[in-house]
């Protein structure tokens, strides 16, 4: 049979375990939510080899795409590849699709 204190470590071992998988699992939101879905998204129109035909701008599939689309212009941004710096990504209230801005989130 196991001593209480050997009990008690395991248990604040686990513990600590759960806390740090829960914390991994559910990250801490962000002060500025970088991502914005309009209330009534139009389906996608259009092609996505062409330019939104509003806005002109480079069309992506999903918030995942355009994400990393983002990350990336930020990382080649700081190594001083690229002259502009996309802050978000944002779903277009005109065809549907996804696009990178250089525009920080108005409220």
């Amino acid at each position: 049979m196991p001593s209480a204190s050997r009990t008690a470590a395991a248990g604040l071992l686990i513990r600590g375990l759960a806390k740090t998988v829960y914390d991994w699992m559910h990250p801490a939101p962000r002060d500025v939510p970088r991502v914005t879905y309009p209330r009534d998204t139009p389906p996608q129109v259009g092609r996505q080899d062409e330019p939104c035909e509003e806005t002109g701008k480079v069309k992506y599939r999903d918030v995942h795409e355009a994400e990393s689309k983002v990350a990336l212009n930020q990382a080649r941004y700081d190594r001083g590849e690229v002259e502009y710096r996309l802050e978000r990504a944002y779903c277009c209230e005109f065809c549907g699709w996804w696009h990178a801005t250089s525009q920080p989130l108005r409220r």
